[in-house]
Order: structure tokens, then sequence, then C-alpha cells
């Protein structure tokens, strides 16, 4: 199989979970072996309630967790399944109203079962991040995708 096949195939799959489509999360750039950039747009029922300005921390969390796993694809050499081991985030700021919100994935280190991925997310410029995000997925075994 073609990691390029694999890559694709988890990437769109992990983009249509219900959830993820519920918050608008888009792909914007990556391919396989690279860095994972996606985004949520800024829209008014993602909003945090006690804060009323800021996006609710589960958004910034599932992209974190959906743009880390986009990351492993980009890795993978055949159908795998993957779950999350462990997932640190680090608030850093609160994201400015009406601006979108990026995360940049990197699976830095990889075994056959372990990988570990950082995401940093941030709106006008990556070098000013509103997270950063420390995650370790794992292998739970090869299987074949149903064609």
């Amino acid at each position: 199989m073609q990691s390029s096949q694999v890559y694709t195939y988890y990437r769109d799959l992990y983009l249509n979970i219900p959830h993820c489509q519920d918050i608008c999360l888009q792909f914007v750039s990556g391919d396989v072996g690279t860095s994972q950039i996606a985004l949520v747009d800024w829209n008014e029922h993602l909003i945090d309630g006690e804060h009323e300005s800021g996006l609710h921390s589960g958004v910034i969390t599932t992209l974190v967790d959906t743009t880390g796993a986009i990351a492993v694809a980009a890795k993978l050499e055949d159908f795998q399944d993957i779950a999350t081991l462990d997932l640190r985030i680090d608030f850093l700021n609160s994201a400015k109203s009406y601006q979108p919100v990026y995360a940049k994935a990197y699976c830095y280190e990889s075994d056959r079962q372990v990988f570990f991925v950082r995401v940093r997310c941030y709106q006008e410029e990556e070098s000013h991040p509103l997270a950063l995000g420390t995650l370790t997925y794992m292998s739970i075994n090869s299987r074949k995708k149903n064609e």
C-alpha cells in the first residue's frame, strides 16, 4: 500500500468525524512526512459561554487532537488503528474574536507503535501561539482497508 493512499484515507476520515464537522474544522495543507495545518474558522456557536470573547477550550482540544492524528497519518505506511494515549495542552493566550485559529502539527518521533506529536495553535503569526500541544498516540493494530 502506498503511504499517500493511507494518509489521504485517514486525513479524510478524521475531517469527517461529526464533531469536527460541527466546528467546521478544515484542512489547510500537508502531505506525507510533512507538517499538517488545519483551522477552525470563527463562529458564534463556538464561543465559550463564560468568557464570551474566546473560543471554547473544547474547540481547541479537538483541533489539536485531530491535527495531531493527521500528522501521525502522514507517517503511516499501512492502515492502522491509532488511539490518543496522552494529550497535554498549554493554553497561553485567548483567541481573538472573528479570526480563524490554525493548528500546525508535526510527528517528531515514532517507532512501530508509538508516535510523538507537537502542535502549535495560532492566529495571525505562528510565532505568537495561543496554545501548545504535546501528544502521544499508539498504534493498536495493523489492518487492511476494505475496498
